[in-house]
């Protein structure tokens, strides 16, 4: 299975005919195995309105060039979502040292002509040397938990450009042992190994939430996910949370939200915290839903 498992396509169908008919459905309680509890935490972090006004200024000012382009714009509604989303990145990715940050909306390959992108909005950088209100949240935090020998995994989704750099180098600036999984250089099968090899040496884990959010067993060494950015799938937000809330978990595991309040990124905090909820009902695991599964009722 392990040979066939890497021919993508191949594994399921193999599953599903040779193994699942021989199999028996062992549940996490016949197996008498304790798992540690997980807390969900969401971190509205701090703005500073001074040291944080130039980012403010510009958010502001890229919020305002969408919502004009999308009112004068109400033919191209259905290609903004991409634009949207990247409304609450800003904070985050907005610097010189990531990469260009820009409000477009993408070609259309399959039109006839071909359209281009359509620029929107680019906005200014802050320099290198700032510091988000995520990142002077998270130092402190790392540097508490390194003191009671606990480590993390934080989550970013945007890694095709300079920002797991960048995030590298402000955590080792401040001796902070940090390493990246880069799924280009690293397989999937071969990411157990490196982590086994690597874990034990860091404080911190920085990946991305799809580079760990199936297959991997050896990330109950870490015991808090902190999510710099989002994911808008629910389940890679809880598959990617289950990666240390598993069997072999040696301490309470917590999961960390950022988000700066009132603003997009709690608008998507909302958004995304209702797909969790759906998916978790869908799957039976909130209480009123299993109960309702069950059978019981009011009377």
């Amino acid at each position: 299975l392990q040979r066939v498992g890497d021919a993508p396509g191949v594994a399921p169908a193999a599953v599903l005919r040779h193994v699942l008919p021989a199999a028996a459905v062992v549940h996490q309680d016949d197996l008498e195995l304790e798992i540690q509890k997980m807390f969900e935490h969401e971190v509205a972090v701090e703005i500073d309105p001074i040291g944080d006004a130039a980012m403010l200024e510009q958010w502001a000012l890229a919020e305002e060039k969408l919502l004009d382009f999308m009112a004068e714009n109400f033919a191209l509604r259905r290609k903004l979502l991409w634009a949207v989303l990247k409304l609450p990145t800003y904070p985050d990715l907005g610097l010189e040292d990531v990469d260009r940050w820009v409000i477009a909306l993408q070609e259309d390959k399959d039109a006839i002509p071909r359209q281009p992108k359509i620029l929107v909005h680019e906005a200014e950088l802050m320099p290198a040397t700032y510091l988000t209100p995520k990142e002077r949240w998270l130092i402190p935090f790392i540097e508490r938990e390194r003191a009671l020998d606990r480590r993390a995994i934080v989550f970013v989704t945007h890694t095709g450009g300079g920002y797991p750099a960048r995030l590298l180098r402000v955590l080792r600036e401040r001796d902070i042992k940090a390493a990246y999984l880069d799924v280009k250089r690293l397989p999937t099968k071969t990411r157990d190994a490196w982590i086994e090899q690597h874990a034990q040496d860091v404080d911190v884990l920085i990946c991305n939430p799809n580079a760990v959010r199936t297959g991997l067993n050896s990330l109950v060494v870490f015991n808090n996910t902190v999510w710099l950015e989002p994911d808008y799938d629910p389940r890679v937000y809880r598959q990617a949370n289950g990666r240390i809330h598993r069997i072999g978990q040696r301490e309470t595991a917590n999961a960390y939200y950022l988000y700066i309040p009132h603003s997009a990124q709690a608008d998507a905090k909302e958004l995304i915290a209702a797909k969790v909820g759906a998916s978790l009902r869908v799957d039976g695991l909130d209480i009123e839903t299993s109960l309702a599964m069950a059978g019981a009722s009011d009377e």
